[in-house]
């Protein structure tokens, strides 16, 4: 497949916040507590771009030569220094959105916009990651599992529940 992966322009504004209130509203058919897709999605997309800014992070978009958007992944980096710790085991990259389009799915998208995420880490000196992942999101497991992601444990986020807890060394 012809891709280009791109950072994310306020052009894509639109298209990202359509991709999010599907999101969204997949979500609230699986979580009762879940609101409507807008307008929560603008802010959640508001306090997205504060995480990537505070955090040095960054969204990727897929796309086709022809511009026609496929997928994006976000993500940021952890820089949490601790006394007794090496500065590598304290600063991380964590992906935190992937979102692909339901025609582009199963056809290796995912995996290359997740891909291109960890090449622009390791640019910035990054070599460990976090993903965590709800256990019934099996599109987004089986990108993580593929890129060689490993599970490390299990954690109770406050908005998704029970998610999977996986790293990936560099």
């Amino acid at each position: 497949m012809d891709l280009t992966i791109r950072p994310y322009t306020p052009a894509d504004y639109d298209w990202v916040l359509q991709c999010e209130v599907g999101l969204q509203e997949h979500e609230r058919a699986i979580h009762d507590t879940r609101l409507p897709g807008l307008p929560h999605s603008r802010d959640y997309l508001a306090m997205l771009w504060d995480e990537l800014a505070e955090g040095h992070g960054i969204m990727l978009i897929a796309e086709t030569p022809r511009g026609e958007r496929l997928g994006l992944v976000a993500g940021h980096i952890i820089d949490a220094p601790w006394p007794m710790e090496t500065r590598d085991s304290t600063r991380y990259g964590y992906v935190s959105d992937i979102f692909i389009t339901a025609e582009a799915r199963g056809r290796g998208v995912g995996g290359w916009t997740v891909d291109a995420f960890l090449g622009w880490l390791a640019g910035v000196g990054v070599r460990s990651v976090i993903a965590s992942v709800r256990p019934d999101n099996e599109p987004s497991l089986a990108i993580i599992r593929k890129l060689g992601f490993h599970q490390t444990g299990e954690a109770v986020d406050e908005e998704d529940g029970l998610e999977f807890v996986f790293e990936l060394e560099r």
